[in-house]
């Protein structure tokens, strides 16, 4: 493929935007390689940007097992701990439960990943007035 179909291509569709994009967001990347890791990963930071604790047993209730099996969620969980995607703190409503924070670099990454999405659907957007 030459630089003009690439040129083409790219100011055709933005798909192919948003998948080069995905692979240098890691996090996003992580999660989207996992069955099930889309929904964790937005489930996780919807609870915090509204300020409400995820535990586990929220991701379980709120995930289908069609979507996410148990071990599969718990697998997520735990790679993303180690990766230090996501943090384990105590939970504020029940001592015996852990909540699950997003990292600072995981909330730059979801932040830059929300604009890369924005600015792609503001130009869909823009496109079909046009094309209208």
């Amino acid at each position: 493929m030459n630089d003009d179909q690439k040129k083409l291509i790219e100011n055709s569709l933005i798909l192919p935007k948003i998948l080069k994009e995905q692979k240098k967001l890691k996090v996003i990347d992580f999660f989207s390689k996992r069955p099930g890791g889309h929904y964790v990963l937005y489930l996780i930071m919807l609870l915090y940007e509204r300020n409400i604790e995820c535990t586990e047993e929220t991701l379980h209730y709120y995930i289908p097992s069609n979507i996410c099996s148990p071990s599969t969620l718990s697998n997520i969980i735990k790679d993303s701990i180690v990766e230090n995607y996501i943090k384990k703190e105590p939970c504020k409503a029940d001592h015996r439960s852990k909540t699950f924070i997003p990292s600072r670099y995981t909330i730059e990454q979801w932040n830059t990943w929300r604009g890369v999405m924005r600015k792609d659907t503001q130009i869909t957007k823009n496109t079909q007035i046009d094309e209208g």
